[in-house]
């Protein structure tokens, strides 16, 4: 006996205790052996949520990669928590990659400083220094004008291109004055002529 059979058979109203009592056994059976759906547990989603608004509206202060992560990571957590249909794995998949996303969050980073070892280094000359030194200044430079332009540098980016760049200037190697041994040499060779010296001493002086 069902449910469904239960009702027909009372509105034809039989009097059959007998019936009757068996009719209401059974229902009280089939209700005792009924089993819930499982419950889904939106809690943690529903608290990762609340702590997500928090950081609404911010957007300009974090880089945009990041920001960008985090507000799909939210609008797809709201859309799972809204869902009644929505499975446990799910609301788990998007509680872990919500509170994921908030914890990646990177602040834009101060460039004041770096612009200004940038700028410093711009002033220099090549002609000033050796080379191999002024290469190295060069590449260090070029990779800070990369992070500077770079929306989603972080601090510690910035920080490494920062040190990287003083590290070399600081190693630049200038070259040597040469005016003096210039003027030296045109004098010896104006003044010692070949034919008025021995061929080894001469020699040695070449």
């Amino acid at each position: 006996l069902t449910l469904d059979t239960a009702i027909p058979y009372l509105e034809e109203k039989k009097d059959s205790s007998d019936d009757l009592s068996a009719m209401a056994k059974a229902l009280k059976e089939a209700v005792d052996a009924l089993v819930p759906l499982a419950t889904v547990d939106f809690a943690a989603l529903n608290n990762a949520i609340t702590a997500a608004k928090a950081f609404e509206g911010k957007g300009d202060e974090y880089t945009p990669i990041t920001w960008d992560a985090f507000a799909k990571a939210l609008a797809d957590a709201k859309a799972v928590a809204a869902d009644a249909k929505s499975k446990q794995s799910a609301v788990n998949a998007a509680t872990k990659a919500l509170t994921d996303a908030q914890a990646a969050l990177a602040k834009k980073p101060d460039l004041d400083t770096l612009a200004a070892e940038i700028t410093k280094c711009e002033s220099l000359s090549a002609d000033t220094y050796i080379t191999s030194t002024w290469e190295a200044l060069a590449d260090a430079l070029s990779a800070a004008k990369a992070v500077k332009d770079n929306v989603n540098s972080t601090a510690d980016d910035v920080t490494a291109a920062i040190n990287a760049l003083k590290a070399a200037y600081d190693a630049l190697d200038k070259k040597g004055e040469t005016t003096a041994l210039q003027a030296k040499i045109d004098e010896v060779s104006a003044t010692y002529a070949r034919e008025l010296y021995t061929a080894n001493s001469y020699k040695v002086l070449n």
